[in-house]
C-alpha cells in the first residue's frame, strides 16, 4: 500500500511533534510573537460533523496504524486534533508554474486571512513559500491571500471555502454580481453578432451588449440549458480521464464538447473556460503545439476579464502561449506575450525567482530570433 501524501505530512508532523520541533522563530525584533503548532485551528467540531472529513479521518488513522504499528501511541482526539489543523492550514506545494506537486504546513503565512480579490499572492520556489504583494498594503495585518483558485462563480467558491475550510467569504468579489453573469453568459442568437448575452443564477437573460437583442425564444433557452448540463457532465469525465492520465481522451472529449455547445454558451462562460484549458492542457502533454496555441488563445481574454492584473496565472499563461509561438517560429507576436508575462511575473514571483530566470532566457532568445529575422529582410 502506497501512503497518500497527506498521510506522508501526517506522519511528518508526528514526528516533528514527538520531538517538540513545530515552531517558529520571530518574524523581527518588532514582533516577538513565536508561532507553533498549537496556535493553528483545528475546527475539530466541524470535521466531528462532517461525514466526507470524518470519513477521511478515519481512512488516515488505519493507514497510519499500518504503517507504524505499535508505535502509534497518540491517543485518537490528539490525532483528530492534528489532523484538523493539518488539513485546515496546508498548503499545496506548487512548482513555478502553479502545478501542485505536494503539501506542507506553513505555520507563518497560515496567519494570513482570505480574501476571493486578494492583494498578495503565495508562490513557491522550491519547498520555500514566498508572500507577495501585488498591490500596495497599508500594513502588515491588512494582507490577504487566496485559498483558492478566484475562476469559479461566487456559489462556487462559497461552496469550496465551507468545505474546506468552513466559513463563507463576503469580499467585494463575492458580491459582484456582474462578474457571475459574465461567467454564465451565452451566445447572442441574433444572426452574424457575437455579443454576449450575460443571465443571473436564476437564468433571468439581459440585452445583448451588441445588438442590443432582448427576447430569447423559448427554443434557444431550452438550447443553452442542456448545453450547460452536458458541459458540466462532461467536465465531469474529463476529470476521470485525467486521474487516468489519458489525455487522448481529455482532447477528444474537450474538443468534442466544445463543438456541440459553443453556439450556445459563450467563450467568457466558465464551462467554456475550464473545456478549453481542459483541451490545451491535453494538448500540451501530447506535444500537438499547434493545436494546443489554438486552444490557448480561446481563453486569454477571459484570463485578463477574470484574473487581476498581477494574478500568476494570468501570467503564466501568457508566458506559455509566449513559449509555443516561439517554438513555432511566430517569432513577433512571441515576444509580445513573454514581455507582458515578464511585467506580471516580477510582481507574482519576483525577478529572481527560478521560472523568472527562465523567461529572461526566454526573451533574449527571442530578441536574437528576431533580430536574425529582421537582417534577412
Amino acid at each position: 500500500m502506497v501512503p497518500t501524501d497527506s498521510t506522508l505530512l501526517m506522519l511528518r508532523l508526528l514526528l516533528r511533534l514527538e520531538k517538540n520541533d513545530i515552531s517558529i522563530t520571530p518574524l523581527s525584533k518588532e514582533d516577538p510573537q513565536i508561532r507553533t503548532f498549537n496556535d493553528l485551528m483545528s475546527h475539530t467540531e466541524d470535521i466531528k460533523g462532517d461525514p466526507k472529513r470524518t470519513e477521511q479521518f478515519v481512512k488516515m488513522c488505519v493507514a497510519l496504524q499500518q504503517f507504524v504499528g505499535d508505535q502509534l501511541k497518540v491517543p485518537t482526539t490528539e490525532l483528530l486534533e492534528i489532523f484538523g489543523k493539518m488539513i485546515i492550514n496546508s498548503f499545496s506545494i506548487c512548482s513555478g508554474e502553479m502545478q501542485p506537486i505536494g503539501a506542507g504546513v506553513y505555520l507563518s503565512p497560515s496567519i494570513l486571512d482570505h480574501s476571493c480579490c486578494p492583494n498578495a499572492t503565495t508562490v513557491f520556489d522550491g519547498n520555500k513559500l514566498y508572500v507577495r504583494a501585488v498591490e500596495d498594503i497599508g500594513d502588515i495585518s491588512e494582507v490577504r491571500v487566496s485559498y483558492i483558485d478566484q475562476l469559479a462563480t461566487t456559489s462556487e467558491r462559497k461552496q469550496q471555502l465551507m468545505e474546506q475550510y468552513y466559513f463563507t467569504c463576503n469580499c467585494v468579489m463575492c458580491r459582484d454580481k456582474q462578474r457571475d453573469q459574465k461567467l454564465s453568459s451565452l451566445r447572442c442568437p441574433t444572426t452574424g453578432c457575437d455579443g454576449v448575452v450575460s443571465q443571473n443564477h436564476d437564468g433571468v437573460q439581459h440585452t445583448c451588449l451588441v445588438c442590443g437583442k432582448d427576447t430569447f425564444s423559448e427554443e434557444y433557452l431550452s438550447k443553452c440549458s442542456s448545453s450547460s448540463a452536458d458541459a458540466e457532465q462532461i467536465l465531469k469525465k474529463i476529470a476521470e480521464a485525467k486521474k487516468e492520465k489519458d489525455f487522448k481522451m481529455v482532447l477528444e472529449l474537450s474538443g468534442h464538447c466544445l463543438s456541440e455547445v459553443s453556439d450556445h454558451l459563450h467563450p467568457m462562460h466558465i464551462l467554456m473556460i475550464r473545456l478549453h484549458d481542459s483541451a490545451f492542457d491535453a494538448c500540451i502533454e501530447l506535444q500537438k503545439w499547434d493545436l494546443a496555441l489554438v486552444y490557448a488563445s480561446k481563453t486569454t481574454e477571459a484570463y485578463r476579464e477574470f484574473y487581476a492584473a498581477y494574478h500568476p496565472n494570468l501570467g503564466i499563461h501568457l508566458m506559455k502561449i509566449g513559449k509555443m509561438q516561439q517554438y513555432l517560429k511566430q517569432i513577433e507576436p512571441a515576444l509580445k506575450n513573454l514581455q507582458q508575462a515578464e511585467d506580471i511575473l516580477h510582481v507574482s514571483h519576483g525577478k529572481s525567482h527560478s521560472l523568472c530566470q527562465d523567461l529572461k532566457i526566454l526573451l533574449k532568445q527571442c530578441e536574437e530570433e528576431l533580430r536574425i529575422q529582421q537582417g534577412r529582410t
